[in-house]
Order: structure tokens, then sequence, then C-alpha cells
């Protein structure tokens, strides 16, 4: 894979990580917050350190698994790409019992 192609791969599993995770983050938080808000026995059970766990978790789950499945789409991509380009000329005929 060109260093271009590699750069560009890794920049938009980034984004789309970035993306995803926001969407968790916003989603769990959300969760947390009223669970907090309006569940005392939530609210008594957990600190903060494990309400802060249950909204960070997911979101960096969500970027890992989003920034793989980028990346593994692209490297597929490329290599259906470099499937398509014309293969080198197979040159075992030219000299018989050479290898």
């Amino acid at each position: 894979m060109a260093d271009e192609t590699r750069d560009e791969c890794v920049r938009t599993a980034m984004i789309k990580g970035a993306k995803t995770a926001a969407v968790a983050l916003l989603g769990a938080g959300s969760a947390v917050g009223l669970a907090s808000h309006f569940s005392k026995n939530f609210s008594a059970s957990l600190g903060v350190s494990g309400k802060v766990a249950l909204v960070v978790t997911p979101a960096f789950g969500m970027y890992f698994l989003e920034s793989q499945l980028t990346i593994n789409e692209c490297a597929r991509q490329n290599r259906r790409t470099s499937d398509n380009q014309p293969k080198a000329q197979d040159v075992s005929d030219i000299l018989p019992g050479h290898r």
C-alpha cells in the first residue's frame, strides 16, 4: 500500500471513529445522567468514577471498533484495486529448467 493511501486510510478511520465515539458518548452520558438524576439507588450505588467509566467505556469501544472496521475495509478495497492491476509477466517459461 502506498504511503499516501495508507495515510488517507488512517485519517478516515480516525475521523469515523471519533464521530462514532461522540455518538456513543452522547448516548451513554445521557443514559447515566438520567439514571443518576431519577434513580436514588443508582446514585447511591455508584461513585463518580463508576459513572465516568459507564460513560467512557462505550465511547472508547466504539472508537476502536469503527476505526478497525474502516481500516479493514480500506485494506480490502486496496487489495481489490491492486488485483485489477496488470500482473508482472511470468518468466518461468523463458528459461526452462531455471527457477
